[in-house]
């Protein structure tokens, strides 16, 4: 587990290395299919579990969606992981913090990690999958809508956190505010942008980004790490699950430092045989 440290002071390296690229949309490919169109139909209208059920058909047909319908799949749980979990913590600050109903808010830490739980081991699993899902290409096309969000934190969820009751309608506009602000971070870290929501933001419009494998794995490795502290012994208690998702990202994030050493060696070498052409015309 310690071993996963070093490995997450490298992915900023991996990311500066690799960058994100844009390539501009044609007729052809996700766009031409529409069963995509339905599922970025369903994601503007924040339903997610019809999102993953047209992409996992997608992924079924096969094809030249399947892997993007996966990397696209990967991002969305990822994120619903990563917002389950923040609401999850808020209710479970907010039962400390009040002195009324603090089993409402105690029933409410208990859902959202329930449901944080059951995102971040269908990543595992598909993330221990990767070339199944994924396939073996060097390169993924990242091809789907951002939602609008920024990097601030929620006012509702603040009043969740100090105890406050905010009703039915404060926690779907907190759980929405999360989870869109969780997906435009993910989308930027497995593209391998900058941080910056609006510069995330800008590279998603219109375009179809070019990502390399070993940066979006780096990623979603990343999220595994994160999110294994769901499984600590204050939260819900479960060290099996959190050893495997630490040895899962380690893994991923060992695999990503060794990629980027073979392609710098590759250039390297490189560098070397176009300096002796030069030399030797």
């Amino acid at each position: 587990m310690r071993g996963v440290l070093p490995h997450l002071a490298l992915i900023a390296a991996v990311w500066a290395t690799v960058g994100c690229s844009t390539k501009p949309h044609t007729a052809q490919g996700s766009r031409a299919d529409p069963k995509w169109a339905a599922a970025e139909e369903a994601f503007q209208a924040e339903d997610y579990s019809a999102v993953h059920q047209t992409l996992s058909r997608i992924e079924e047909e096969g094809g030249a969606n399947a892997p993007r319908a996966a990397a696209w799949r990967m991002v969305l749980l990822a994120a619903q992981a990563r917002a389950f979990y923040e609401l999850a913590e808020a209710y479970g600050k907010g039962a400390e913090a009040t002195h009324h109903q603090v089993s409402s808010f105690r029933i409410g830490a208990s859902n959202y990690r329930s449901q944080s739980r059951n995102a971040i081991l269908e990543l595992a699993e598909m993330a221990t999958r990767a070339d199944r899902h994924l396939g073996s290409d060097g390169a993924i096309a990242l091809r789907f809508p951002l939602p609008q969000a920024d990097d601030a934190l929620s006012s509702v969820l603040a009043n969740i956190s100090l105890g406050r009751a905010v009703g039915q309608a404060g926690t779907e506009k907190a759980m929405s505010y999360a989870l869109r602000r969780a997906f435009v971070r993910t989308a930027g870290e497995t593209a391998g942008c900058a941080e910056d929501f609006g510069e995330v933001q800008s590279k998603f419009s219109g375009t179809s980004v070019q990502t390399s494998r070993l940066v979006f794995l780096a990623a979603i490795g990343r999220v595994l790490y994160e999110q294994a502290e769901l499984f600590a012994a204050d939260r819900l208690n479960d060290t099996d699950k959190r050893d495997l998702l630490f040895d899962l990202s380690d893994g991923l994030l060992t695999l990503a430092v060794e990629q980027q050493r073979e392609e710098r060696e590759r250039l390297d070498d490189w560098k070397v045989e176009l300096g002796r052409r030069r030399e030797n015309p």
